[in-house]
């Protein structure tokens, strides 16, 4: 009866809650087996949030399982929740950028936090390129690209200036 999206916030409230009763292998399994196993997209989406609530970097199988999800823009954001967690976040959310065009290349560019030249650079360039709407990204673009500073420096190249004028407009 609910879209996953409307009761992950309630549902992490109420298992943070009551971490004293439940048994957080137990959990971890529950929210790993929806995940991995229901033909279910909204149980799927709650396995991933649940899963939110571990510490999941290290499992290398379910790191490659998350990271191929999220090449779905249908469960990106809830992939992209459990990546920026990660001591890679910013890596593995770029690549996802990447592959992704519609809503999540948006989450992508929500939640990436750039600080590597090339992330900027990438989102300079392609940040806003969407399937959905560009203006959805413009702004978070515009500061995570640092387009302020690239203005203040000058000089920019047509490319850039190219760039700057699609993310403005």
């Amino acid at each position: 009866d609910h879209r996953a999206i409307t009761i992950i916030d309630e549902l992490q409230e109420c298992i943070l809650d009551n971490k004293d009763k439940l048994d957080p292998n137990v959990m971890f399994e529950f929210a790993n087996n929806m995940f991995l196993q229901s033909s279910d997209m909204e149980c799927v989406k709650i396995g991933l949030s649940i899963l939110e609530l571990f510490n999941t970097q290290g499992d290398r199988e379910l790191e490659t399982a998350i990271k191929t999800i999220a090449l779905f823009d249908e469960f990106t954001i809830f992939s992209v929740f459990l990546m920026r967690k990660w001591s890679t976040a910013e890596k593995d959310i770029l690549e996802c950028a990447k592959r992704v065009h519609g809503w999540g290349r948006i989450h992508c560019t929500d939640y990436i936090e750039p600080t590597e030249n090339e992330t900027k650079e990438w989102l300079l360039f392609n940040g806003i390129d969407n399937d959905v709407m560009p203006a959805y990204s413009a702004w978070n673009v515009f500061i995570k690209a640092d387009v302020p500073a690239l203005i203040r420096r000058g000089n920019l190249s047509l490319e850039e200036m190219h760039a700057v004028l699609k993310i403005t407009e």
